[in-house]
């Protein structure tokens, strides 16, 4: 069976449309049940999104940070000082901020805050 993606008027096989990318998450295949042409900006044309909730991209920024000690793990090597997860967060998070300018920026700020303190 070939699932197709409707892509401004003209239609695309999934495996064509989904050649460039290197793993489908639970959260796109949700997207994808939920509404196909969401599934299309969102993962194939990388459209930009007009609003993120902020938990969404603070929890994103706090994966990021964990990723850093399994990669650590995995590797074999030492695990990362405080300073380089937090260099992290602060890189996945102003990325979050950067792609969706509706992450409020109080939240940012409020971290910055909580960790000079």
């Amino acid at each position: 069976m070939t699932v197709a993606i409707e892509n401004a008027g003209t239609k695309q096989a999934a495996g064509t449309a989904t050649a460039g990318m290197d793993h489908l998450s639970w959260s796109g295949i949700q997207a994808y049940g939920t509404c196909p042409k969401r599934f299309f900006f969102r993962y194939i044309a990388k459209a930009p999104v007009e609003h993120v909730p902020a938990c969404l991209a603070y929890g994103g920024a706090v994966h990021q940070a964990i990723e850093g000690i399994s990669e650590a793990r995995l590797a074999g090597q030492p695990l990362p000082k405080e300073n380089a997860l937090l260099k992290r967060f602060d890189t996945a998070w102003n990325e979050s901020v950067k792609q969706a300018p509706g992450v409020p920026l109080q939240l940012g700020n409020m971290m910055r805050w909580r960790r000079q303190s």
